[in-house]
């Protein structure tokens, strides 16, 4: 991935471009680990609880 700055209403934004890889590139990269990862999305603060 390429770092990306450009400038949006007097802002400057920094982010990354996606590159698409193709099954092979994913698949040669992929070390036989599976993980799974929580993620923290922070306190509730509506009705996101039932």
């Amino acid at each position: 991935m390429r770092n990306e700055l450009n400038i949006e209403s007097d802002n400057l934004v920094s982010g990354k471009q996606f590159v698409h890889k193709t099954f092979e590139e994913r698949l040669s990269e992929y070390n036989g680990e599976i993980t799974v990862c929580d993620f923290d999305w922070g306190e509730s603060i509506g009705r996101e609880i039932l």
